[in-house]
């Protein structure tokens, strides 16, 4: 009975400590989000509605980002904070999402505030208005990837200087995307040394995803003209590097491939809501001239062959990066900005 008892409030004093320590958190959680959504309060507080809508005096703007999962989500919100900061330099930008997922470490990598927060499925009516009013922007690009660093710079980021040389081969970017695309990784497992050894100028940049990268980098043999890589956090100068690039078709993707104007062969993934990346992958094919391989038709003869046909023709990637830039909206996210700003009635300080 004595031992029953010890145990039950042990249990019970563990029990408490627990809540405790969870009520702390959540304290300092709300205490970060109830600061963010709350304006300073002018020193003068008879200063009017008006002065303190134009976001003048000492009113600060603070914006809370939600956005998580996968990088074709976070991705695009940094891109917005990021101009948004360049807007207005003084704004204060907190991120939510789970303190388990990508968001987690992208976020402050990016030099923005996270929280983590538990969140649930929103339920949906089965029936639902359609927004009566929107605003076309184009999908956000971020900001480092508008600011482009040299070919010669980038490709010595990924591979030696002795091996790289005078910088006048050719580079293939393989993304499957932040979790990794399987059939894309298989395909290139069983071409990557073929194709190296075919071809003394090529260089291939594979980002397979965190779920795969073990798997993948124990079935690979090193060779010098080969970078692979979980993820890839450089993307600026993986785009710059890069003369082809060969990935899925999330939006995030396609609007930064246009925007970096590069030549593209694009494997829509079949497990997305409504084929979404079909219909993008599509488009690409429309605006672009990207060429279009289904998983259903993927193979690594398929796509091995495919990639030597870009490559094999300069005339040909020249139309293809032409497309591209042409198709580019480099300034959505910045356009976003300004509209973020004007539904809040904030004037941005450089005007």
């Amino acid at each position: 009975m004595f031992t029953a008892i010890n145990l039950h409030s042990q249990l019970s004093l563990n029990r408490r400590l627990f809540l405790t320590q969870i009520s702390v958190q959540l304290q300092s959680r709300n205490l970060k989000i109830s600061s963010c959504l709350s304006l300073n309060k002018p020193k003068d507080q008879t200063t009017n509605a008006s002065t303190a809508a134009a976001g003048t005096g000492t009113d600060t703007l603070r914006i809370i980002l939600a956005a998580g999962g996968t990088g074709g989500h976070i991705y695009p919100a940094i891109a917005i904070a990021d101009d948004l900061k360049t807007l207005d330099p003084n704004a204060q930008i907190l991120f939510v999402g789970l303190p388990t997922g990508m968001e987690s470490t992208a976020v402050p990598t990016a030099g923005y505030s996270f929280t983590p927060i538990q969140a649930a499925p929103l339920g949906r009516p089965f029936i639902s208005l359609y927004n009566n009013k929107c605003v076309v922007c184009g999908n956000p690009v971020r900001l480092s990837l508008r600011q482009y660093a040299s070919k010669a710079v980038a490709r010595r980021h990924f591979f030696s200087k002795a091996v790289v040389g005078k910088g006048d081969g050719k580079v293939v970017l393989i993304l499957g995307g932040s979790l990794g695309a399987n059939a894309l990784n298989v395909a290139i497992l069983h071409l990557y040394s073929e194709m190296l050894d075919e071809r003394k100028d090529l260089f291939l940049i594979w980002q397979t995803g965190v779920l795969a990268f073990d798997e993948m980098e124990s079935l690979v043999k090193f060779h010098p003209r080969l970078y692979i890589t979980p993820f890839l956090h450089s993307m600026d100068l993986a785009y710059s590097a890069a003369d082809l690039i060969v990935s899925r078709a999330g939006a995030m993707i396609c609007s930064e491939i246009l925007a970096a104007g590069k030549p593209c062969i694009l494997i829509p993934s079949p497990n997305v809501a409504e084929g979404h990346q079909f219909h993008n992958a599509c488009l690409m094919a429309d605006v672009a001239g990207s060429r279009v391989i289904t998983e259903d038709e993927l193979d690594s003869l398929t796509l091995k062959s495919a990639i030597e046909e870009i490559l094999d023709n300069e005339g040909l990637m020249t139309e293809m990066s032409e497309r591209a830039l042409k198709a580019a909206k480099p300034d959505a996210s910045v356009e976003i900005a300004k509209h973020i700003l004007s539904l809040v009635n904030f004037s941005s300080p450089q005007g």
